[in-house]
């Protein structure tokens, strides 16, 4: 994975993190709330995991911050888009961009 899609899936994930402290939860209160796993959240938290849309609709409802919704989709999906594009590329090879980076 990219260093750009990793960050930008921690940056989300900071937002999110916020947001849960904000409201004065643990991890673990969100997570048995929201009727997950006690894991989901750190690994949302810290970027390994990006949180579906009905994860950040129920987070931000658990965490009563539903005015936050829409822009953390926003951004879930941009993150997820940059994924899929550079699966789209690993999947075509990477011959092309190699060969313009390298000297001839």
């Amino acid at each position: 994975m990219t260093a750009s899609v990793q960050q930008a899936r921690q940056a989300l994930g900071a937002r999110l993190r916020e947001i849960r402290k904000d409201a004065n939860l643990t991890a673990r209160a969100l997570a048995a709330a929201g009727g997950w796993h006690f894991t989901k959240v750190s690994k949302i938290e810290n970027g390994a995991r990006t949180p579906a849309e009905t994860d950040i609709g129920t987070w931000c409802r658990l965490c009563q911050a539903e005015d936050h919704v829409t822009d953390l989709v926003a951004a879930a999906r941009n993150v997820e888009s940059m994924y899929t594009e550079w699966r789209r590329q690993m999947r075509a090879g990477m011959r092309r961009s190699q060969a313009v980076r390298l000297p001839v």
